[in-house]
């Protein structure tokens, strides 16, 4: 999982603490999160494949000392075994004939279903890079903008007064603007 977590610049997250404010806070929290998503897709395809080799050894134990195991009876464990996440995989399972299902369609869906989630999760991990990049990009150009003063810093040039601009100025726009054709 550190190797992995590395790879993705994620690992730093896990070992430093959580920054107090700012900019740092953000990209922070992002990278938690990111890391926690990894972590977590991680486990449950690991636990995918210990379904998987557990129910084959399981079957395989029972068919040494003679006993009779249905391909049915292999779906029906299998299916039972998958987590909450594969309920979508479930129902459309279930909703076939039964004559349709064998074991191998059943784990070829499984597999297909698990890196159908793999090429999801590189794609938003894309998706949210690129996000985070611009999100980045944007709090720099705002921060570095001559606007980025607080209203307490802004005087009006119409009325002389702070906390405003001319722009919003209620004197203003109440002598240029009659109220009665003000129209939204």
């Amino acid at each position: 999982m550190e190797m992995y977590l590395t790879e993705k610049d994620l690992w730093d997250v896990i070992w430093e603490e959580k920054p107090n404010a700012g900019k740092t806070l953000l990209t922070w929290e992002k990278k938690d999160k990111c890391a926690r998503a990894k972590i977590v897709l991680s486990v449950e395809d690991n636990q995918l494949m210990h379904i998987k080799h557990e129910v084959t050894a399981a079957v395989d134990k029972l068919r040494c000392i003679g006993k009779v195991i249905l391909d049915e009876d292999i779906i029906a464990v299998l299916l039972c075994s998958l987590p909450v996440t594969y309920d979508s995989l479930i129902t459309s399972l279930e909703g076939r004939p039964e004559s349709e299902l064998s074991l191998d369609y059943v784990k070829n869906k499984l597999i297909e279903t698990s890196e159908r989630r793999h090429e999801n999760s590189k794609t938003d991990d894309m998706v949210a890079m690129k996000a985070n990049k611009f999100s980045v990009e944007k709090q720099e150009r705002k921060s570095n903008s001559s606007n980025s003063l607080g209203a307490t810093n802004r005087m009006c040039y119409y009325c002389g007064k702070p906390g405003h601009i001319k722009k919003y100025c209620y004197i203003f726009n109440s002598r240029t603007r009659p109220s009665s054709s003000y129209e939204e």
